[in-house]
């Protein structure tokens, strides 16, 4: 049966349009593989590039803003506290629990548990915020001269008034505040410094 002039003009438009069909799916698929596979790259580029203070500065970043997140942290020698990060530098943190204020150590974190999985660029972090290491920290709570409890790396507490600060040490006063040294504790036997909740947090650019 012989197709009339408008019945063969229709078959290979509807060839051609499924022909260019599929390879405009074929090429479709290759280029979201393509995508995919780029963008799983510059994701992983971009993952090893992320330290654990960007992590701790993302989840402060949410508690300033009044979304608040408990973490567990294990802590060499001080063992898992639980509360909220409030202030992050590369050397310390702040964690606030529902009894205290504990200053802890980075490089003393063993593990963390509850820690969102947004964190911030490196190159969002302040000269300022990036600056301030332990002897900052220490001298604010010097200023307050409230008793702190500090444990050290190894495993033993030690207890007083923070007084004169150095370069990388502290020097601890007994609790009467008379200026008797109890002991001077290098920054870095530091694991976490335990503080009452009155103290008030130092300041983070």
């Amino acid at each position: 049966m012989l197709l009339d002039e408008r019945e063969r003009d229709s078959v290979p438009s509807m060839r051609w349009d499924a022909l260019f069909a599929d390879l405009e799916g074929m090429a479709a698929g290759e280029w979201l593989r393509e995508r995919d596979a780029e963008i799983a790259e510059r994701t992983r580029a971009e993952l090893g590039r992320v330290r654990l203070v960007d992590r701790l500065r993302a989840v402060a970043d949410r508690a300033s803003a009044g979304d608040h997140a408990d973490v567990a942290v294990r802590m060499l020698a001080a063992g898992t506290l639980r509360g909220e990060i409030t202030r992050v530098t590369d050397d310390w943190f702040l964690l606030v629990t529902p009894s205290y204020e504990w200053v802890a150590a980075t490089d003393a974190v063993l593990g963390l548990s509850g820690l969102p999985p947004a964190a911030r660029t490196p190159e969002s972090q302040s000269a300022v915020s990036a600056g301030l290491g332990w002897a900052a920290a220490w001298r604010v709570l010097a200023r307050d001269r409230t008793l702190v409890h500090v444990v050290r790396r190894d495993g033993e507490p030690v207890a007083g008034v923070p007084g004169r600060v150095g370069h990388d040490f502290v020097e601890l006063s007994d609790e009467d505040g008379m200026g008797r040294a109890v002991e001077v504790v290098p920054h870095a036997a530091i694991a976490a410094v335990r503080c009452p909740r009155e103290v008030a947090p130092p300041p983070v650019g």
